[in-house]
């Protein structure tokens, strides 16, 4: 009788990576990725007093963070992204590790904020970007409708108010995340009382 060969191996699988609702555990690892960013890709963009005033505290960035709805990318259990969005299609925070840049994992954060900001009805989406994040947004179609300049505490202060219009997008922005990071397993972990929990508010506000 022929020896059964084994099967070849299989090949290598890409890397996984998890998209997840923010939870207070990733209060202080949040808070260490937005100071690397900060520093690391701000250094020759930012005076030491702006780059105290773009950094904030650790006190005041767990508070928002707890009132924002936050979604996160994590790589081998690390916190590699975020990004939030409330209700009115505005974006407070984006940040991707240093390391992992130029690889869409901002693309598919964006990409989860449309899609909440379409179930939310709004029309377009916006943010108020650093001069930092300015770049990424114009890549990603915002556009600048003003700019803002500010003296706190002596730091002088620019941002932009970028807006991008989203009437002639549809609901097949939800069926695209895992497309747009080619190079990762996407594998998105919902917790059903949080989703329930935003469902249900967002089904109140709709029978007002």
């Amino acid at each position: 009788m022929a020896k059964l060969k084994h099967p070849p191996p299989y090949p290598p699988t890409k890397p996984v990576i998890r998209l997840d609702l923010y939870g207070p555990w990733y209060a202080f690892p949040s808070w260490d990725l937005h100071v690397e960013c900060t520093t690391v890709l701000g250094d020759n963009l930012y005076t030491p007093l702006q780059m105290q005033w773009w950094l904030g505290t650790s006190y005041m960035w767990a508070v928002r963070r707890a009132e924002a709805r936050t979604v996160v990318v994590e790589q081998n259990k690390q916190l590699i992204g975020f990004i939030d969005v409330d209700d009115t299609g505005f974006i407070d925070k984006i940040y991707v590790k240093p390391e992992m840049t130029r690889k869409r994992i901002g693309t598919l954060l964006l990409g989860w904020a449309t899609r909440e900001t379409i179930y939310c009805h709004c029309r377009e989406i916006a943010t108020v970007a650093s001069p930092l994040a300015r770049p990424f947004f114009e890549a990603n179609g915002f556009t600048i409708e003003k700019t803002m300049r500010r003296n706190i505490n002596g730091a002088r202060i620019t941002s932009y108010l970028m807006v991008k219009s989203l009437v002639a997008k549809n609901v097949e922005v939800y069926e695209r995340l895992p497309a747009m990071v080619p190079e990762f397993e996407l594998e998105v972990a919902v917790r059903p009382k949080q989703r329930a929990k935003f469902m249900d508010r967002r089904w109140r506000g709709y029978h007002r």
